[in-house]
This record gives C-alpha cells, structure tokens and sequence, in this order.
C-alpha cells in the first residue's frame, strides 16, 4: 500500500512546488487598472482552486499512510513502516515540507485576492473616495467584474471574500481600508533531534512545539515527526509505545516528565557545578571556567532555583586558584558589606576583563618589538647601484678584471690550436 501513496505523492509534490512558485509570480504583478485588478482576481482564484486541491491530495495521503503504519500487526512491522516513511519524508524537500510551504502560499494567495477585491467593495459611508465619472472602458470593466462574479470564476469558496457587485453605469466607489499586515516568511525550521540530554530538552521541545505539536493537525502526524527526531535514550524510552494518534499525548508526557522537570534539572546543574574543573592560572583557563558558572547559575535561576545559597558562594570560590582569590578579596573589601552571589560572579567577570586587558596588551607590544622594517625596494635599488659604481671606480677592482680578461685570452687562444 505504500508503493501506491507514494505513487500518488511524488507528482503531487511536483505540482505542488510548480504552483508554489506560480503564487510568488502572480503576487508580483504591477497592476493598477481596474482591468490588470480583475485579470489578477481572476488568474488568483483560479491558481488557488488548483492549489487547494492538491493540498489536499497530499494530505490525505499522508493521513493514510500513518493510519497503514498504526495499524501494523506487530510492532517490528510498525517499526519497519515508520523507517520507510521517515527515509521517504526527509530532508529540507520532504512532501510535508513542501505541504507546509503550499500552505503558506495559500495563505498569502489568500490575502492577495482579498485585497484586490476590497478596491471594489462598495461600503457606502465613511472614508469614500470618488472619482470622475466613469469613461467607457471603465464601464466595461464593471460589465466584466459583474460577469466574473456572477460565473463565480475558481469555484465556490464560502471563506472569499464577498463581492458587492457595482453598477455598470456608476464610476465605482473606494473606501479607505487599513493596509493588511504582512507576514514574514522564515522559511522551514531545521528541527534539533533529542538524544535524552536533559539540558537540550527545553530548547528541543520549543522548536518542535512552534514548528510541529502546534501546526500539525494529525496526531498521527506529529507522532511520526516526534520519533523521527528521538535518538538514544529518549528513542529507547518511547519505543514500546502503540503508534496512533491516541498514544501522541502520552508519549510527550512521558518525555516532558522524564525530562522537563525542573528539580531534576536543578539537581544535574548543580553537581556539574561541584565537579566542575578548577580553574589554572592562565587567562584562558579563568575565563572558562567563569563561563561555565555563569551558564550554570543563569539555569538555576530560570528554573526557579535561588542562587543566593551560602553553599553556592563556598563552591563557585573553590574553582580559582589563590592568587586569583587574592585579588577577588581586595574588590570585595572596597565594597559595602559581604558581597552575594550575584556580586561575586560579577566581580569574577571584572577581574578576568582586566587580566584580558592586559594580555592583549603584552601580546601587541611583543608584536611591535620583533616586527621588523619595512624595506624599501626603490631605496635597496639605488643603494645596489651605488655600491657597483664604488667598486668599478676601486684600482685593485679594475686589475683584478684586467687579469681576469687576459686569462681568458691566453685560454682562448690554446683552444684554437
């Protein structure tokens, strides 16, 4: 059965991405006229009766092919249907991306005819703009409107927007409306996948909840995206569930209780912080391990925990060495009263800002020191030339040459006889 949706699927998407980007190019007509107006109206509601229908082809499809895996015998068939769903639906061009691409096209199509069409709707009172009688060819443009909706071109849809048909005769009426606030497309989501690490799990599910569990309508649907993005031991820990829609519910439940409870989070954190690495003398170590603390103490906080303990204060201390500690003190002296945990971790980052500082400072002044000059080619040339004149001029220079040419005479003429 899932050779024959698949089938049905693959021309299906292909249409779908055709109409896609039909929608972008009849969203970029420059129109004005009243004629370019009603063409447009026209081609739009078409496009969108096209696009609809093969919206829902893929969606009843999708629709059956997890009701086939649900309904599976056995759970190593269940297993077997949902990896060949999952190797068929993935990657940024899976066909429920691309479902969710039409049907944000829709919803722009959508808003394109509405306000196409409310220049021609006539309300009467407030905010009415008149223009000069209406020209001939205008006339014929309100024929044509008149027809258009009396055909009811691109089928009947009782969520269009509705038409009050103008008078053939009569220059029509504008009335002032609000322009409508467009969306922001952002593209599809790239959805993290969740291997049982308790501190990714809040940033998992707020993806998988905006892009999935509050979009998707199927149950059955979000549940098969849900174990497509499990791996390790969240996997392990839903794997003997049943696969249908009424099982969704539970599953993320199970997770959420696993995972997403914010004691058990509270506790990990802090024995990360205690067996946290001490910090070393250099820079970089400091700066580490202060990040560290900072990541930790800032969840504590999040999740509800007080980072005002006294055992906190003791623990963040024993991760700097002395010398470090020293110079913590002597801030802390210079302020009003015992300093809490939130000044502590303040003080940290100050210290280690300075210690930075003059890193870079030392390092910029070792790169001055052994830069060496920059060297002049023009000025190497002249002093090159000088230096060959100076030596041509020298007698002992000017001997040595003439020697040189009378041995090469004298070998000249040997060879010759």
């Amino acid at each position: 059965m899932s050779i024959a949706i698949r089938q049905m699927i693959g021309p299906a998407k292909a249409r779908l991405l055709s109409y896609i980007q039909e929608v972008d190019q009849i969203l970029m007509r420059d129109g004005e006229g009243s004629q370019e107006r009603l063409l447009f109206i026209r081609d739009a509601k078409k496009l969108r009766k096209q696009l609809d229908r093969v919206i829902q082809l893929i969606a009843e499809q999708n629709d059956k092919w997890t009701k086939y895996m649900a309904d599976r015998p056995t759970k190593d068939e269940r297993d077997a249907a949902t990896a060949e769903y999952t190797d068929f639906n993935s990657g940024e061009d899976s066909f429920t991306s691309v479902l969710d691409k039409g049907r944000e096209a829709f919803d722009k199509l959508e808003s394109g005819i509405e306000d196409e069409a409310s220049t021609f709707s006539i309300m009467g009172d407030n905010a009415e703009v008149r223009r000069p009688a209406a020209t001939a060819d205008e006339r014929t443009n309100a024929s044509f409107l008149t027809e258009d909706m009396d055909m009811n071109i691109g089928g009947h849809d009782a969520n269009a927007p509705h038409l009050t048909r103008p008078s053939a005769t009569a220059a029509p009426h504008y009335q002032n409306i609000p322009p409508p606030q467009s969306a922001i497309n952002l593209g599809p989501i790239n959805l993290l996948r969740f291997n049982g690490d308790r501190e990714k799990w809040a940033a998992f599910w707020d993806m998988f909840d905006v892009a999935v569990h509050s979009t998707c309508k199927s149950d059955i649907e979000k549940y098969s995206r849900l174990l497509s993005h499990l791996d390790g031991e969240a996997e392990k820990l839903v794997r003997g569930y049943n696969f249908n829609s009424a099982t969704y519910q539970v599953v993320v439940q199970a997770l959420k209780d696993r995972y997403g409870l914010n004691h058990v989070l509270a506790d990990d954190l802090q024995a990360e912080l205690m067996t946290l690495p001490a910090a070393k003398e250099t820079t970089d170590s400091l700066r580490k391990t202060s990040d560290s603390i900072e990541r930790i103490c800032r969840q504590l906080k999040q999740l509800g925990t007080s980072d005002e303990h006294p055992l906190l204060r003791t623990t963040i201390k024993s991760k700097f060495p002395r010398s470090f500690l020293s110079k913590l003190a002597e801030r802390e002296q210079l302020a009003d009263g015992r300093w809490s945990v939130t000044q502590l971790r303040r003080g940290i980052q100050d210290v280690i800002a300075v210690r930075e500082e003059v890193q870079r400072n030392v390092d910029a002044l070792k790169e001055t020191s052994h830069k060496p000059e920059p060297r002049d080619p023009k000025r190497s040339d002249e002093q090159r030339a000088e230096s060959l004149n100076k030596a041509e001029r020298s007698p002992s220079l000017r001997r040595k040459i003439g020697a040189t040419k009378n041995v090469n005479q004298v070998q000249s003429q040997q060879s010759k006889l």
